[in-house]
This record gives structure tokens, sequence and C-alpha cells, in this order.
């Protein structure tokens, strides 16, 4: 087995939290594509400066920091002395660890223009080329330090990009990235229990982004000021984990300064928030009405970015968020039925779906061939990312395990992520390359590998279930289950490999999986069971669904003769030495002539 591959991320910066939330959401997608393409997860490092580097432990991920800008700032450390400290600290860890992949957000040159001096190592590099003032992207520095990385991806949708004169003409548009998918949101029922809202309440967020803005506190009070007489409206406050400031309570207040407070946006009614990358369109991504304000940035045109989705009517925009009258007014449109289903549904429009799977793909292209990431993103949905991994306790590890076998990779290709697309869609219309991106985020709906993703979810879906009742960890049982797996797709191998005839055999493999774990038989557990179909012999004349058939009616036979598990399975195995070719004719004899 090869070496597993080594993957450096630069989240260096100001006092934001934007690059390390980005970079975190597209660095478990890099973590799942490897682990299913080299059958091994990667091992993936962030050098960064952001006093909230928790969220990278909590995501699993080793992280390397320095001191912030604005910790430098207020230790009083000599600002030379730290970005000479900086600059050898990012050099030293490159070299040490020399990765396969670099990969860098925002900044192609690094926060203090360090990266110039290793940008031609002997690794590949992707830059991650978030919208930025044009001012900013027109400087010299910016624009030759994008010329020397191998792939340069934009984590916007196309339309509303606005700097594109100073990307490169290979850029690849993903659509933006969000660290949550919406099926993980919490149900509005269970959101409102858990935070405490009365029945006659309605749930308004209030947000000044990830805590780092020097205004932050000063904007939240005003704003949860403004409130103090609104007996209807409960405030969720997400003050971000970058936030110093005071806690602010009230009677109808509940505080949170965790970056997992995305949970909660299937609960909320409106939203205040400040317009920077992740806020903006994690609320948009969540379909929470929203008004937002912009806060002054080095290179991040917030404004901007408020106006292009006004213009589409996503959400509104709240110029001055201290004036309490215009606080109170806007919430109240926010809350009005008729505004709150129109922007909704333009939200939907606005971003169909997270890009965080397609830009990691597109990053990973300087070490994959195109066919092995068309395979990995076909496969690999966010649905079945999340079972497999909830039930393998939150690791990567077993993917390529569950997903090689029943799904090889010549079987899978879509128009989404065909190769000649992206030079296509660079020469279409914002709007025609809007409508096409719309047909293409459906696609999957209508492809055959849907039916293989949901059969394969009812698989997962039921071992859950079948663990709780054992009262074992849904870890354990899935071993087993993997095991019968691949002990039945031994057993019955597909007759042909084309893809009309793959995808309803390894369907039939996992529902037999299934239906194994569903039977109830006196004496005999689901480990039983499926140990036991594991040492069954193989049935020459029938396929794997009636394989399994054919076994249920001999335990069920061998239970009626008052055989006990043990007994059984020497049964089994002596049928195995006298009959070296069984037949389902043959095995209907053994049973006293019971058919399927």
């Amino acid at each position: 087995m090869p070496e597993p591959k080594t993957i450096v991320c630069y989240a260096i910066n100001g006092s934001g939290l934007g690059h390390l939330t980005r970079l975190t959401a597209v660095a478990k997608w890099i973590r799942r594509y490897v682990a299913l393409l080299d059958c091994r997860p990667p091992e993936i490092l962030f050098l960064t400066s952001s006093d909230a580097s928790d969220l990278l432990a909590d995501a699993r991920f080793a992280a390397f920091k320095i001191p912030s800008k604005t910790v430098a700032v207020r230790s009083e450390l000599n600002k030379s002395e730290y970005k000479r400290l900086a600059k050898h600290f990012v050099w030293n860890t490159l070299g040490v660890f020399s990765p396969n992949l670099l990969v860098v957000d925002t900044f192609p040159s690094g926060s203090f223009d360090e990266l110039f001096q290793i940008l031609d190592g002997p690794f590949k590099k992707s830059f991650i080329f978030r919208d930025v003032k044009s001012e900013y992207a027109a400087r010299p520095m910016f624009r030759a330090a994008i010329s020397l990385f191998d792939k340069v991806v934009s984590p916007h949708r196309r339309r509303d990009s606005t700097t594109q004169v100073a990307a490169p003409g290979d850029c690849t548009y993903t659509g933006e990235v969000v660290q949550f998918e919406r099926e993980e949101l919490l149900p509005r029922s269970m959101g409102r229990e858990q935070l405490g809202i009365a029945d006659h309440q309605r749930l308004v967020y209030l947000s000044a982004g990830g805590g780092g803005d020097p205004n932050a506190e000063e904007t939240l009070r005003s704003l949860v000021n403004a409130f103090r007489s609104q007996d209807d409206i409960h405030l969720l406050v997400g003050a971000g984990p970058l936030y110093r400031g005071q806690r602010l309570a009230s009677p109808n207040l509940t505080w949170f300064d965790s970056p997992a407070v995305w949970r909660y946006f299937g609960t909320i009614d409106a939203a205040i928030s400040a317009g920077g990358y992740n806020s903006f369109h994690e609320l948009l991504f969540a379909r929470v009405p929203t008004a937002f304000f912009s806060q002054a940035k080095i290179a991040d045109d917030q404004q901007q970015r408020i106006r292009n989705a006004v213009q589409h009517g996503a959400c509104q925009e709240i110029s001055t968020p201290q004036n309490t009258d215009l606080v109170i007014k806007t919430t109240r449109e926010l809350l009005d039925e008729e505004i709150t289903a129109r922007i909704r549904s333009a939200c939907d429009n606005w971003i169909p779906e997270n890009g965080a799977r397609q830009c990691a793909i597109e990053l990973l292209s300087p070490l994959y061939d195109a066919k092995q990431l068309d395979w990995a993103s076909n496969v690999l949905s966010p649905a079945l990312t999340h079972a497999l991994e909830r039930i393998n306790g939150g690791t990567t590890g077993a993917l390529a395990d569950w997903l090689t076998p029943l799904a090889p990779q010549e079987q899978f290709q879509s128009l989404k992520n065909h190769s000649g697309l992206n030079d296509i869609m660079r020469h279409l219309s914002p709007a025609a390359a809007h409508e096409v991106e719309q047909i293409l985020a459906k696609e999957k709906v209508h492809s055959s590998h849907f039916k293989f993703e949901a059969t394969l979810l009812d698989l997962l879906n039921t071992i859950q279930s079948a663990a709780a009742a054992l009262g074992v960890p849904a870890r354990q049982l899935a071993e087993e289950s993997l095991k019968t797996l691949n002990s039945a797709i031994k057993k019955q191998p597909p007759l042909a490999k084309q893809n009309n005839q793959q995808t309803p055999w390894a369907c039939e493999v996992i529902k037999t999986v299934r239906f194994l774990l569903t039977l109830s038989i006196s004496d005999c557990s689901a480990f039983d069971i499926l140990q036991m179909f594991r040492i069954f012999p193989r049935v020459v004349d029938v396929n794997v669904g009636e394989a399994g058939m054919l076994f249920e009616h001999f335990m069920r036979h061998r239970i009626a003769m008052g055989d006990l598990p043990h007994a059984i399975l020497q049964q089994i195995q002596l049928l195995k030495v006298l009959d070296t070719k069984i037949t389902r004719e043959r095995l209907e004899s053994i049973t006293e002539g019971i058919s399927t």
C-alpha cells in the first residue's frame, strides 16, 4: 500500500474566521475523497493563526499555530520580529512535512507574502480564489502569485463573482462553500425545544460574524437592546468563537459562541447578520430570511456580496444595525409569511447546493486523474457520507471498504463531472450558465446511482436500528454486515460489468444483507445469522437475493427440527464438504421439499 497523502491547508489571515471555516469544510471532503481513492485517509495539517483553532480539533484536524495578528498587537510583539517568526514558521513546517499538496485560501502569496519563496517547491499547489475587492486583486504581487498554482478554484457561482477580471482563464467555479448540509440541521420542533422557546414566540438570529470584528460587541449590544420590549420574539445570538466582548443576557435571549450554532438554522424565523462569506452563505443555504449589514474589511467586499443577493430577492440589506426602529421594522417584514416564502424560494435558486464537495474535487485535481475524481464525486454523496461516518464512529476509514466493491470506478460518470463541461460553461452567458448549473444540481435524482444510494442508506439505517435493539455499538454490527456483503459479492459476482447490470446487482446484494438483519429466527442473533450466511455454500443456479431466501428456509427448517445455532453451523459445514456443487433442487431436497 502506498504512503498516505500529505496535505497542508494554509489558513493564516487577519481577524476573521472565514478562511478557517471554509478550509475546514473543504478539507473534510478532501479527507473523504482521498480515503476513498487511496483506501486510506490522508494526513492533513493546518497552518493557522486563528484564535478559534478549537474548530480544527473538533473536526479531527491537526494544527500548527502562530499568534494571530490581533494577539501579536495586544501582546506588544515587535511587528518585524513577528513577521520574521511567522515566515520561518511556514517555511520550516512545509520543509519538514513535505506535503503532496498545499491548499491556500484567498491570499495566494500568503498573509506575509512568505509563500513566494516556496511556491516553486516540489509539491502540488491549489488555490481557493474567494472574491476580493478588485483593487486588492489587481495588486501585482497577488496576480503573480496566482500564476504559480497548479489549480485555481473559486468558491462562488460564476454569475455573482465580482473579481472575474483577475481570475485566470482556467479558474473553476464550484459554488459557495458551506460547513454543513441541509440534512444536518435540527428539525424545527427539536430546535425550539432545545432552546426553550415559548409557543407564541418567533426565533430571531443575531450575528456580527465570527466575533473578530472590532465593533462586534457594540453591534450585538445595539441589536439586542432593540428587541428588549418585543415579548413575542426570542433571540438566538451567534457571538462567534472569536468574540472577546461582554456576554449579553436577557430573559428572551440564548447566547451561543460555538461555530456549531448553524445546527439551529432550520429553527430560525428571521435573522440580522453581518455579510461575511460564511455567515452570508450559511444563512442563505439554510433558507433563513435575513437582513445583512456590511463590515469594513481589507479584501472582502461584503456590501457588493449583499447587494448581488438583494437584486435576486434572496435577502434584504440593513444599512445601519444600530438604528433600533429600522431593525424592528426590517425584522417584522422578514417575519411576514409572504415575504418569508418569497425569500426562501429565492435562496433555493441562489444557493441550490453546498459547493464544498466540488471545491474539494477540483483542489485534488493535481493529484488524481479526472476519471478517478469523477467516480469519487458520483459515488460519495453527503447523505451516504454522513451515514457511513456516523455508523463508523465519525471516521472516514471505512468509506472505501463499503463503496469500492459495490460501485467500481468504471461504472459511474455523470455529465456534471465531464472533463469538457468546464470549457463549455466558460463560453456561456451568466444566465445560461446558471440555468445549466440548476439542471446539474438536480441530475442525480434521475441517475441509476440514486437507486443504489437509497438502497445502501436503507441498509445503514437498518444496521443502526438493529444495533440499538441488540444493545451493541452500531460499528460492531456494521463490521459484520460488511463482511457479509463481501462474502455475498464473492459468491454471486455480477454477470457483466455494464452499468445497466451493475447497479441492480449491487442493490440486490445490499437488500440481501438488510433482509438477513431483519430475520427473526429462534435462538439466533443477528450476528449468528450473518455468520452462518457467510459460511452457507454458494447455490450455483440462483442469484444473490434467491440465495438469501433459500438460506432462510434452510435455517427455519433446521430450527423446526430442534437444532440449536451451533448444530446448524455444523450442518452447513457438513453440507459444503459432502456437496461440492449445490443447486436449488439439491438444497430444497435437503430441507424436505420446502421451496421459495
